[in-house]
């Protein structure tokens, strides 16, 4: 549940990622540079969730901007992540457990 009333944001799936990159390792590695690379938006007038999470590595003169815009409501790096997935118990599913899939 969403105790904090804050919203939960589904980033999408790490089924795509590679194993040798670690398949949620990736996925957050893309958060971490969206949350870099578009602090300031999209110069669409919409809001987004990496305006309102922005990283704290930005360069000086951006982070003026963020602030001066008074939308970001916190840091990315202070989020957490939360894995949700189900199995089937009456398979195998061993595979997930063996340093391929939470591996990160």
């Amino acid at each position: 549940a969403d105790t904090g009333l804050m919203a939960w944001v589904k980033s999408g799936k790490a089924c795509g990622s590679t194993k040798e990159h670690g398949r949620f390792k990736a996925r957050i590695e893309h958060h971490r540079n969206a949350a870099k690379q578009k602090a300031l938006g999209n110069d669409d007038g919409k809001i987004t969730f990496y305006q309102r999470y922005v990283s704290k590595d930005l360069d000086a003169n951006t982070m003026k901007h963020v602030k001066e815009a008074k939308v970001a409501k916190g840091y990315h790096e202070d989020l957490e992540v939360k894995v949700g997935f189900a199995v089937d118990p009456e398979s195998d599913y061993s595979c997930l457990c063996d340093g391929s899939t939470f591996d990160w």
